[in-house]
C-alpha cells in the first residue's frame, strides 16, 4: 500500500536509481534537512539549490543537462525550506504542506506549476502538517503592510522565493513533486532591507548581508533569533520525514 507510493528511504528504483530526492535550498536550511534526515543514519540524495526564481531555473536546467539520460528518472522530489507567513494564522517555527503554488505578479501564460497529489495527501496524513496555498516572490518580503497586503490580494498563506520555479521544472520533465516548509517570519515581524545579499546566481553575499544586519541592529536580531528556531524545526521536520514508512 504506502510502499507503492514510495520506496524505503534510501532504497532504489528497479534500474537502480534512489527512489526519491530532498532538494532544498543551500545554506543554512540544506545543513539542518541534513542533520535531521541523517539522525537515523539514512542515506537520500540531498540536492542543494540557489535561492531566487531565476537562479533556480538557470541551475536546474544545467543540471539536468549534464545528467546522462540513463539517470535522469529520479523518482518522486521532495522540497524542503522555510518561508515568510502572510497570515496570522500561521505562526513561526509551524511546519506547512504546499497544496498549490503561484508567482506573484500577474498570472504567467504557460500552465501553472503542480504539486503530486498523491504524494501530498500522503504526507499530510502522516505528518498532519496544515495545507496552505503559497506565493513565490523575486525578493525577500520585509514589511508587514506589504505582507498582509500581499496575503489578502493573493489569497496565500506563505511566501518564498523558489517554489514556482522548482514546481514548473518538475512540472516540464514529469517529476512528480510535494514541498514542505517552515515559517521563518510571521506576518508581524519586520525584517531588515535584504535586496542585494544574494547575486545573479542565488549565492548568498555574507559582506551584504553582514551590513544588512548592522544597518537595521534590532530588526536583525530578531532575524538571526526566529531563523534559529526555523531551523531548529526544519531540522525536526527533515528526522519527521526520515521516520515515515514510505
Amino acid at each position: 500500500m504506502l510502499k507503492d507510493l514510495l520506496n524505503a528511504p534510501g532504497s532504489k528504483t528497479p534500474n537502480g536509481l534512489p527512489s526519491f530526492q530532498l532538494w532544498v535550498p543551500q545554506g543554512a536550511e540544506y545543513q539542518a534537512v541534513r542533520r535531521g534526515w541523517h539522525r537515523r543514519g539514512l542515506a537520500a540524495n540531498i540536492l542543494a539549490l540557489p535561492v531566487g526564481s531565476l537562479a533556480v531555473t538557470a541551475f536546474l536546467t544545467q543540471w539536468w543537462q549534464s545528467r546522462p539520460v540513463e539517470v535522469r528518472p529520479l523518482g518522486k522530489i521532495i522540497v524542503l525550506g522555510l518561508a515568510g507567513s502572510l497570515s496570522a494564522e500561521f505562526s513561526l517555527g509551524q511546519p506547512v504542506l504546499y497544496q498549490s503554488c503561484r508567482r506573484l505578479g500577474p498570472s504567467p501564460s504557460v500552465p501553472p506549476a503542480y504539486l503530486d497529489a498523491a504524494l501530498t495527501a500522503f504526507l499530510h496524513q502522516q505528518l498532519a502538517y496544515p495545507l496552505v496555498q503559497g506565493l513565490t516572490s523575486d525578493h525577500v518580503i520585509n514589511q508587514r503592510e506589504e505582507k498582509m497586503t500581499l496575503g489578502q490580494q493573493y489569497g496565500r498563506a506563505v511566501v518564498d522565493m523558489e517554489g514556482i520555479a522548482v514546481l514548473a521544472f518538475c512540472q516540464a520533465h514529469g517529476l512528480p513533486v510535494a514541498m514542505l516548509r517552515v515559517i521563518s517570519d510571521d506576518i508581524d515581524q519586520a525584517l531588515p532591507d535584504l535586496q542585494g545579499v544574494y547575486d545573479n546566481r542565488g549565492q548568498l553575499r555574507p559582506l551584504a548581508l553582514a551590513g544588512a544586519l548592522v544597518n537595521q541592529p534590532r530588526r536583525g536580531l530578531h532575524l538571526i533569533r526566529s531563523s534559529l528556531t526555523a531551523l531548529q524545526a526544519l531540522e525536526q521536520v527533515a528526522a519527521s520525514l526520515s521516520e515515515l514508512k514510505f
